[in-house]
């Protein structure tokens, strides 16, 4: 339900362009395996507290991301703004430590699938935000979308009945 909700909300003119640019169409979709695969490999550290492998990760993540933005960004060639800077550090602080730690804390209570299952509502989320901060409108086939989805989360995350 939750593939088929996004589905509704993306709508198909975003099918138009497909095997147009195929490395850019592959690096998203390998993106999705690589965010499956790390919530299912995650739940091995779940004896550890979220604090330990939300740290841990982004300690092995600077490793192999620092040296290859030298060489393939020159950083020492930019002359950032300070508000460049500031942006840069609160989406570090907020939009990737702090989200690491709500990440690994769900996977540590919901599981792989509980956790992973929200990324059905990323969508019917960016529709809510079109139309609070640019004014846009919700088609009822988006609105139904937005609702198939949910449902899908709902039924993902219910409690099992015997």
């Amino acid at each position: 339900m939750g593939v088929v909700g996004v589905s509704l909300i993306v709508g198909a003119d975003a099918l138009q362009g497909l095997g147009q640019q195929v490395l850019a169409q592959l690096a998203v979709l390998s993106g999705a395996v690589m965010y499956a695969g790390a919530a299912i490999f995650g739940k091995r550290f779940t004896h550890l507290t979220p604090l330990m492998t939300a740290t841990c990760t982004m300690i092995w993540a600077s490793v192999f991301l620092v040296p290859l933005s030298l060489v393939i960004d020159e950083p020492w060639t930019l002359a950032p703004s300070t508000l460049s800077m500031t942006a840069a550090v609160t989406l570090a602080l907020l939009g990737t430590g702090v989200a690491l730690l709500i990440y690994f804390r769900l996977l540590r209570t919901l599981g792989s699938l509980g956790t992973t299952s929200q990324s059905y509502l990323r969508a019917g989320v960016g529709v809510a935000l079109g139309v609070i901060v640019l004014g846009e409108h919700i088609t009822p086939v988006i609105g139904a979308g937005i609702a198939t989805a949910l449902i899908g989360v709902i039924a993902i995350n219910s409690p099992k009945r015997a």
